[in-house]
């Protein structure tokens, strides 16, 4: 995740046609992704014990989840602390 994340800044800052706009989008989707993939595995693991190998896709996802949503607060920065303000 933080390779592509560095790899789509480097191709945005050159002024190609891959915007910053176009990087937070996939960004966005990307966290939204590996949400619904933890949510949905993690119910699955609760409600039933037979989904118990979906459990290391559960874990990957929250890394994944975790790793997107720091990126996304970096981005975001400006207006998180203008909340407090």
């Amino acid at each position: 995740t933080l390779r592509s994340y560095s790899l789509q800044l480097k191709i945005a800052r050159k002024g190609d046609s891959f915007g910053v706009k176009m990087n937070r989008k996939i960004i966005n989707i990307l966290l939204l992704l590996s949400f619904v993939v933890c949510g949905a595995t993690g119910m699955l693991i609760f409600f039933s014990p037979k989904f118990y190998g979906l459990s290391k896709s559960h874990t990957v996802a929250g890394v994944v989840m975790t790793v997107t949503g720091l990126i996304h607060l970096i981005l975001h920065w400006k207006y998180y602390k203008n909340i407090w303000k």
